[in-house]
C-alpha cells in the first residue's frame, strides 16, 4: 500500500475540501472597519442605472454576461472611465460607471455599449465603506 506524504494531504479532493474565501473578512483587510461589500445584478437598457447601497462604494466590478465583459471602476479613474476588459482586450472604457459622491451611497451604470446594452445580463459587486467612511 503507497503511503501518503503530508503534502498529498493537503491537496484537495472535492468540493467540501476546498476553502472559500471570507469576502467579508477580505474587504476588512483591505478597507479597514466599516467595511461593506454588496452584489447583486440588472438588466442593462442602454441608459443610466442607478444601483442603490448601503453604504458608500469604493470599488466596483461590474460583469456583462452577455458580451463578456468585465468593468472596474476605482475613485482613482476620472469621471464615468473604468478599467475594461472584452475578449482580451484591455483598455479604458469612458461612460461606464460613476461612483456616488460621499454619502450617496449609489453608483451608476453608464451608457458604454460594451457593459450596458438592452438586454445584456449585468452581474456587479461593490466594495465600499459605512456611513462613517471607514473610520
Amino acid at each position: 500500500m503507497a503511503r501518503i506524504s503530508n503534502a498529498q494531504s493537503l491537496i484537495p479532493t472535492g468540493i467540501q475540501d476546498t476553502p472559500y474565501i471570507d469576502t467579508t473578512k477580505l474587504v476588512q483587510g483591505i478597507f479597514g472597519r466599516g467595511a461593506e461589500s454588496q452584489a447583486g445584478s440588472v438588466t442593462g437598457t442602454g441608459a443610466d442605472l442607478d444601483v442603490a447601497l448601503s453604504f458608500d462604494p469604493a470599488l466596483v466590478v461590474l460583469i456583462d454576461e452577455t458580451q463578456n465583459v468585465v468593468a472596474i471602476k476605482h475613485p482613482g479613474q476620472a469621471g464615468a472611465a473604468a478599467t475594461t476588459i472584452k475578449l482580451a482586450v484591455v483598455g479604458s472604457a469612458a461612460a461606464t460607471c460613476t461612483l456616488g459622491a460621499l454619502g450617496e451611497k449609489k453608483f451608476t451604470i453608464g451608457t458604454n455599449a460594451d457593459v450596458n446594452t438592452a438586454a445584456d445580463v449585468i452581474r456587479w459587486i461593490a466594495f465600499g465603506f459605512s456611513a462613517t467612511g471607514g473610520q
